[in-house]
This record gives C-alpha cells, structure tokens and sequence, in this order.
C-alpha cells in the first residue's frame, strides 16, 4: 500500500531539535491489528518513520501505540487500511508537565524519591554515597558510551566482593524514568534502612546496580526528547538514530520482538553486541558469573514481574521456582501499596517476544507502575 508523502514527515523529528522538545497537542494513538495485512500497513508506516513507542505488534490483537503530532492525517490512512485505532492521549505535554523534575542538584547527599534527576545528579549522589560507606561501598566504570559518557555501577560489599552475586539494573530503556527511581531507592534503602532483614542480606550477598544503564539515551530524553528509547550511535545507511539496546544480546538475536529496521524502537542492531553499552554490560556479567544468582532488570510501564522465556511459552526448567518468588514479589506490593502485579513468562503476560534468556541461577524483570500513569483511553 502506497501512503499520501505526509506519512514521511510524521513521527519525532529529533534530529534537528536544539532544545527539548515540547510535545503540545502530540496525540498517543493505540492501533490492533486484526490481519496479517493489518501488520504489514503498520510495519510499513514504522518504515516511514511513525514513532510506535515500543514497535509494531505482530500479534493479531495485541495493541501498539503511536506517538503522533499528526492525528488527522494518521487515523484517515488508518481508516483506509481499515485498522482499528483508539486515542489513549489527546494531549501528551499535559501528562509530562505532570512529571517533577529536580532543579535543585543534589542537596545534602540525598536523593528525593517525589521527583526526577538527571545523569549528573544521579552520578554525583552514587559518588558521594561510596565516600559515605567507603568501607563497603565503591562506584565503578564498566565501560564509555558512544558518546563518552561514563557507564557508572556502584557495589555494596561487607564481603570483599567474595560473597554471592545480585545484580539489579535500570533504564536500559532511557524514558522509562520511573525504573531508574526505583533502582536509586533499593540503593538508598539497603544502605539506610536498620530493618534487620534488610542487613542480613548486606551480610550474605554483594548488589551490584547500573542504575543509568543508557546514558546517553537518558541524558537525550532530558535534554532533548522525553520520549527517546534507544542508545545514540547512529546507523550506517539511515537517518534514524540507535539501536534498542534491549534486541541487542546473542541470545536469539534479530527474532521474534525485534525488527530490522533502523527506524524501529525495537531495532535489534546490524550484529549481536553490536551496541558498546551492550558490550560492556556482557563483559562485566561475565566476570561476576560464576557468583552470580541474581538478575533484576527495572523496565515500566506495566505492573508485571517476567521471567524467562522472552521468545516463546516454553516453561524453564526453573519455573516454579521463579514462580514463587514472582508471586511473593507480587504479594508484597499488594499488602504495601494495594497495587497488582502478575507474574508469569514474557509471552504469556504480553502477548509478544523478545530475545531473553536466563544466564543465571535467577533472572526477573519487573514491569513497574508510573508514578504518573501517562496513557488512558478517552472518549473520541
């Protein structure tokens, strides 16, 4: 299907921006497709540069959703492809105005968790946590962005880095701000909390915590586009800007939940580990894997709890176990704050796949509630 010259202009023009973007009047648009055709149109229009915040769907009947400026011109071609299109959101700005981001720096060491920080705030807060806790605490580099930002780990250890491993990381996905919050609060929680649980888990295992895992994404999405996802390096052959950093490990590289298409959220890159983030994250879990029993990945939005397969149904060979816990980590949130959370496999709950697998003895990644829920359906 051929579409109206438009279509090429619609979607984040990010490239030529010099100062944040201001995204009054964006619409958020959700579309299900129903036909294989319907997927096709949709795959076409992500070609073309219509932003589909976290890729085209290609499960008949499960949503996508469409970040458009361009509403009127969107649902006619939608209409003409007779795919089914709701408006989640008539106004986006008014939701991000919502969002409370820190001015102030860093006031007395600490975070406040009512409130947003950039990547020099939540670097300068890790620094002076480690001069704080010098006997057990130290940041780290575990690698340089593409852009020469410091990837920046922090690891608490009574132990001496002898003791078994958790690791736990955050905004892989550099919009999904409320992730990395909550990355900060387990950190500020284990080092300031006396709740003697809490102190013996200091006492039995050493946390090791990426709490900006795309810097420079993260660094884009406050200076530049609230709503940027991938990493920043750009790709050969195509105006469009990263790879989702998320689609590029080895494990069933390029499969099901990625796409090919530079312009795609979910580009999966031009070869595995293609990424330098991505890189660096591997070489640093290998080197604490024969330690390792723990990997927590902070995602949002949503209120589930995935393990592995990330590819298909399947059942690991560890699933009730990680059943368990999924269902003791949902339990805790419900008694704590009466929120829901589901466990289950990544395609079960979402009705889509994406290339993940287990590497250690326990692998989870919770999909977190906003703060500020950003999309609902309206009334059109």
């Amino acid at each position: 299907m051929k579409y109206v010259a438009p279509f090429l202009i619609l979607g984040l023009q990010l490239l030529i921006t010099n100062e944040a973007k201001d995204y009054s009047n964006w619409k958020v648009i959700e579309v299900t497709p129903t036909s294989l055709k319907d997927v096709k149109v949709l795959l076409q229009m992500e070609s073309e540069r219509v932003l589909f915040l976290n890729g085209v769907s290609k499960t008949l009947g499960s949503s996508s959703t469409i970040l458009t400026d361009s509403q009127d011109m969107l649902k006619a071609n939608l209409a003409n492809a007779g795919i089914r299109s709701e408006i989640l959101s008539h106004n986006i700005q008014e939701l991000i105005n919502r969002e409370v981001v820190n001015k102030d720096g860093i006031i007395n060491g600490q975070l406040s968790w009512d409130r947003y920080y950039n990547l020099t705030d939540i670097y300068t807060w890790m620094d002076e946590l480690a001069e704080r806790h010098s006997k057990f605490v130290k940041t780290f580099s575990i690698g340089t962005t593409y852009e020469g930002r410091e990837m920046k780990a922090i690891v608490i250890s009574k132990s001496g880095e002898t003791k078994p491993a958790i690791w736990v990381d955050s905004l892989i996905h550099s919009r999904e701000w409320i992730a990395g919050a909550v990355g900060t609060y387990v950190i500020d929680q284990l080092l300031n909390n006396d709740d003697e649980e809490i102190q013996n888990w200091l006492d039995n295992y050493d946390f090791y915590f990426l709490p900006v895992w795309n810097a420079d994404g993260y660094h884009y999405t406050h200076a530049e586009a609230r709503f940027w996802r991938k990493t920043r390096s750009p790709n050969e052959g195509s105006s469009c800007i990263g790879t989702d950093p998320n689609r590029n490990f080895d494990y069933d590289w390029g499969g099901a939940g990625s796409s090919n298409h530079p312009c795609a959220e979910d580009y999966s890159g031009k070869g595995i580990f293609s990424e330098v983030e991505t890189a660096a994250v591997r070489n640093f879990i290998s080197s604490i894997s024969d330690r390792l029993d723990f990997y927590l990945s902070l995602h949002s939005a949503g209120q589930y709890i995935l393990i592995p397969y990330g590819d298909s149904n399947a059942k690991i060979p560890q699933y009730k176990t990680y059943m368990r816990i999924g269902q003791a980590a949902a339990d805790a949130h419900a008694r704590r704050n009466g929120t829901i959370f589901k466990p289950g496999n990544v395609v079960d709950l979402l009705c889509m796949s994406f290339s993940y697998q287990s590497i250690i003895h326990l692998s989870l990644t919770p999909l977190l509630k906003n703060r500020c829920r950003m999309f609902h359906k309206v009334s059109t």
